[in-house]
């Protein structure tokens, strides 16, 4: 399953608001490419919310912005998930950083700290956590290789687009699992992406050419998008839109 990143950020409480929102659009856009999903809450409140709702792989948690009492809200998320915590602080000092790992955080980050290494942190707590896909998928004569960028077709290598590779293996790490033109476009086009939602079904239609009978596999899901099916019935029809 993709990996459900809430990322909270309070950007009214800190000191340069527009730095902060920057920050947030462009990490939001990173977690993006690393082909996760993201929820992002502003809030204390809608951090609660989103926990009490959805099955959350990780929390990364913009500490700058936030106020009150800090235990606490760490003993509130730790009642509402068991998902990794990932802080990221202004503070300079280790006693700051003590009490956030104290209070039941799994990482702690200070500033300044590149996107770059706040991946590959998330990235290390995710793996921990069982919560990354894996890096080959195989379905009877079809391989897809992430290590690779590869996909064997009985034993033959398919000439595909890196857009193309990109979306088979969202579909495939996700099987059975109906994904939204919206979602697929916030993961292969990312989530500013400004063109047509119907770009997904060029792309898609392109895709099952190339993969020939195996392309059947990607079906469609009427008035929401594709989903990966491999075990289909035997005169199973692939609906197109």
């Amino acid at each position: 399953m993709v990996p459900m990143v809430l990322f909270a950020q309070n950007e009214t409480n800190v000191r340069n608001a527009e730095t902060a929102r920057q920050h947030r659009v462009r990490l939001i856009q990173r977690i993006y490419d690393e082909g996760w999903q993201v929820l992002n809450a502003s809030t204390a409140s809608q951090v609660h919310h989103y926990l009490e709702g959805q099955k959350v792989s990780l929390i990364i948690l913009d500490a700058a912005g936030y106020r009150g009492d800090r235990a606490e809200q760490f003993k509130r998320m730790r009642e509402l998930t068991d998902a990794p915590i990932l802080v990221i602080t202004d503070a300079t000092d280790d006693r700051t950083e003590l009490e956030i790992l104290d209070n039941g955080a799994d990482d702690c980050l200070r500033r300044p700290v590149s996107d770059q290494i706040i991946i590959a942190h998330a990235k290390s707590l995710l793996r921990r956590a069982d919560a990354l896909p894996a890096p080959e998928l195989i379905f009877d004569e079809l391989r897809i290789s992430l290590a690779e960028h590869v996909v064997e077709l009985d034993g033959v290598q398919l000439d595909l687009t890196p857009k193309e590779f990109e979306l088979l293996y969202y579909f495939a790490k996700n099987p059975n699992l109906a994904l939204s033109r919206v979602q697929i476009l916030n993961h292969a086009w990312g989530w500013n992406y400004a063109g047509e939602e119907r770009t997904v079904d060029s792309h898609v239609k392109a895709l099952r050419s190339k993969l020939g009978w195996a392309g059947r596999h990607i079906v469609t899901v009427r008035s929401v998008g594709y989903k990966f099916v491999w075990n289909l019935p035997e005169k199973s029809a692939v609906h197109a839109e």
